[in-house]
């Protein structure tokens, strides 16, 4: 039985033998990839500092393993807190004197309502072991849009005067909204609890910050001429 053998050393890869006084070519095979087996008499192949594989995945850090050198863990920087999207540098247009006061009186309008009445009469009353509830509307607490309202449809030029009437209005509209939420709390038959918890800590606590809020956009469009957003309620203003 004949056995093929391949080319020997120095021949031609396919098989030829050279020529008579013609070099044999140099028979040099591709470096085996990363990841291969090098062949025999083959050397694999070197990958300086610094320089990373085709394919290479690196394995997962395990918990307490110390990071290689040269490692720099990439550092996340806090967003900013309520305080300082309060106090944060707002854009300035140009604006007279009428858009800044009427800027200022919108503001000033809402915090006037502030500490108005309820919206809704709502009240739990305890009727020796029977629950009665009393209801009542208070349609003059939504006087304080129609200030902004108004502003809106007259003015129609004037960025500062506009864009103020409309965060005004939203803010008050967002007022209506927490408090009657606020109010939902009458309905429990508790004296004590209406007059200490609802009227004094809820309620009061929010149209405190509801008025702080307003007269601090009010003066910063006054004096600085600030398109100011307040927190949450800004946003929405286009």
């Amino acid at each position: 039985m004949s056995q093929q053998y391949g080319p020997p050393t120095g021949s031609d890869p396919q098989g030829q033998p050279p020529q008579y006084g013609q070099q044999p070519p140099s028979y040099n095979p591709p470096p085996p990839q990363y990841g291969q087996q090098p062949q025999y008499g083959q050397q694999p192949p070197q990958y300086g500092q610094g320089q990373t594989p085709p394919g290479y995945q690196p394995a997962p850090q395990q918990y307490g393993q110390q990071p290689p050198p040269g490692y720099q863990q990439q550092q996340y920087a806090p967003g900013p807190n309520a305080f300082q999207q309060i106090s944060a540098a707002a854009p300035q247009v140009a604006a007279d004197g009428f858009e800044r006061s009427m800027s200022l009186m919108l503001y000033l309008w809402l915090a006037l309502f502030g500490f108005s009445g309820t919206l809704l009469g709502l009240r739990g009353v305890d009727l020796g072991g029977r629950t009665d509830v009393s209801f009542s509307l208070n349609l003059a607490e939504l006087t304080q849009l129609v200030l902004p309202i108004i502003v809106l449809m007259a003015v129609k030029q004037g960025e500062l005067v506009r864009f103020h009437a409309k965060q005004a209005l939203y803010l008050g509209i967002a007022f209506l909204v927490i408090r009657f939420l606020f109010e939902l709390f009458y309905l429990i038959p508790a004296r004590g609890f209406q007059d200490i918890f609802v009227t004094g800590a809820l309620l009061g606590l929010l149209r405190v910050v509801f008025v702080l809020l307003a007269l601090f956009a009010g003066v910063r469009a006054f004096l600085n001429r600030e398109l100011y957003r307040i927190p949450l309620i800004g946003s929405m203003v286009k």
